[in-house]
């Protein structure tokens, strides 16, 4: 990646600081730290709770931040929905998984 020399004289708000690092990374920057967080937690999560747990909770947090990012115009729809499928997902498999142990 280039080096982007970025005009701070055109920054007038906080909104402004917070799209700069997007516009100097092709709009990946706030996804990248949203996936990164999520793959912290996950891996923090497994131990305490098992692969299941971790990937709900850790789905949540992530999604809750990725919400409030998505609202601020910072990711886009297509990086936030995995991790609300995620769980999803991983719900039906606890339930339908748990339905074949008991027949």
């Amino acid at each position: 990646m280039p080096y982007v020399n970025t005009n701070w004289s055109e920054i007038t708000a906080a909104q402004d600081i917070l799209q700069i690092a997007n516009a100097n990374s092709s709009g990946f920057f706030w996804t990248g730290m949203l996936y990164m967080l999520w793959v912290i937690l996950l891996v923090i999560f497994i131990p305490l709770g098992g692969f299941e747990a971790a990937i709900l909770t850790s789905g949540f947090i992530g999604g809750t931040i990725g919400l409030i990012l998505l609202y601020s115009g910072l990711i886009s729809w297509q990086w936030f929905l995995p991790l609300p499928g995620m769980i999803l997902f991983t719900i039906l498999y606890i339930v339908w998984s748990s339905r074949a142990d008991t027949y």
